[in-house]
């Protein structure tokens, strides 16, 4: 997590409300931050290592299977920081904070509401409902069990560079979601998803410091 979100404030933040520690919630999130970062990056340099490569035949093949790989991986790196990002919210906001195993994500924005941490739920509603994040959890939760989402293709640049895998359209829960870039995955929606954990974040410190 970038500087924005301070954790030390977070923690003195705690320490002055109600003495709780969230730095083991804390640790995982940037911790699946940072797995997201270095998949994107190595997607990135799936297709640089196939233009490396001299464009041959064998290095096309190892390229798309690659940046399959690290889209996934990366897909699955940015899911549970919702999970994360709620067990946090759990820990430090709620007046009477449930038992780690009882913490539903589905049900921390009803619980934000009956707490009046109204600043909080309205940058949770925000991260939660995001179409990038919910194109993330739809993907994730489609592959883990059926492989129903590959690569359909390599989309070419005007030059005749490599833009990156196109994911085939897929439906889940009655919501259908286009063909999309892996490279637009790594990228726009890996980042935005970034962002509004960050505000999220910076929002429940607000509302500590009150």
């Amino acid at each position: 997590m970038p500087s924005e979100w301070c954790y030390e404030e977070l923690v003195e933040l705690c320490k002055q409300k109600h003495k709780r520690d969230p730095t083991t919630y804390w640790n995982s999130l940037n911790w699946h931050d940072d797995l997201a970062l270095f998949f994107a990056e190595k997607g990135r340099e799936a297709w640089e290592d196939y233009a490396r490569a001299g464009y041959s035949h064998n290095a096309f093949e190892k390229a798309v299977f690659s940046c399959e790989a690290y889209v996934v991986a990366c897909v699955q790196s940015l899911h549970p920081m919702a999970d994360l990002l709620a067990q946090i919210i759990n820990a430090v906001i709620f007046k009477s904070p449930l038992e780690e195993k009882k913490v539903v994500v589905k049900e921390i924005s009803n619980k934000l509401k009956k707490e009046n941490a109204i600043v909080v739920k309205d940058s949770w509603d925000k991260f939660y409902h995001s179409y990038e994040f919910k194109y993330v959890s739809a993907f994730c939760n489609t592959i883990k069990h059926r492989r129903l989402i590959r690569t359909e293709g390599v989309r070419f640049s005007f030059v005749g560079q490599p833009s990156g895998n196109v994911f085939i359209q897929f439906e889940y829960i009655g919501q259908s979601y286009p063909e999309t870039l892996g490279s637009s995955i790594l990228n726009e929606y890996r980042k935005r998803v970034h962002e509004l954990v960050v505000c999220t974040g910076m929002s429940i410190t607000d509302y500590l410091r009150y």
